[in-house]
């Protein structure tokens, strides 16, 4: 039988090592966080964002029904920002968005240049969203950071530079990877599929 003092002892080694198992399990869980918010700090070389042009059309089309995309202006990225891929006939816009189209503030996806998403634009939104994406992608091509971005882009709308789209102005997007649609503003507005 153990003495009060030698179970004390017994306690206190015990005691010891679990915390020094729980630290090493917590600072280990706080790294795998740190990793996962760090992934993506800042943007990747921009070939790794572009895609081969037909791949990329394909995609963009992906998003519409044939009978949309058939005949809709197609938009991919290029080394100095969106061009048009295929000129269209109905005023619609397919597109593959990047990463930098979801929100601003605590995005850790926001620089990953796997991220592709596939949308159309209808023709309202053409006019009133779509010069979101161009000014968008245009302040990432110029290294601005994503708080950077986010000043301009208030800024544009106090200007009246961007307009708030009308009622029948919709990009509507296949589910990004986070299984979340977005608006392409970036800034705190509802997530919705009208823009």
């Amino acid at each position: 039988m153990s003495t009060p003092e030698e179970l004390i002892n017994k306690f206190t080694v015990v005691a010891s090592l679990s915390l020094t198992l729980f630290i090493a399990v917590a600072a280990q869980g706080q790294l795998q966080v740190k990793e996962a918010r760090t992934q993506y700090p800042g943007m990747a070389p921009l070939d790794q964002y572009l895609m081969h042009r037909n791949p990329e059309i394909a995609l963009a089309r992906s998003a519409a029904p044939e009978s949309i995309s058939r005949v809709a202006t197609v938009i991919v990225l290029g080394p100095h920002g969106y061009e048009t891929g295929v000129e269209g006939k109905n005023g619609f816009v397919c597109d593959a968005e990047r990463s930098w189209m979801g929100p601003f503030d605590n995005n850790p996806e926001f620089w990953n240049p796997k991220v592709r998403g596939a949308g159309y634009y209808n023709p309202q939104a053409a006019r009133s969203a779509l010069p979101i994406a161009y000014l968008r992608t245009k302040m990432v091509l110029a290294g601005l950071s994503p708080a950077q971005m986010a000043e301009r882009m208030k800024a544009a709308y106090a200007k009246k530079e961007l307009t708030t789209s009308d009622a029948r102005a919709q990009r509507n997007s296949q589910v990004w990877p986070s299984g979340k649609t977005h608006n392409n503003s970036g800034l705190s507005l509802p997530e919705t599929r009208t823009i």
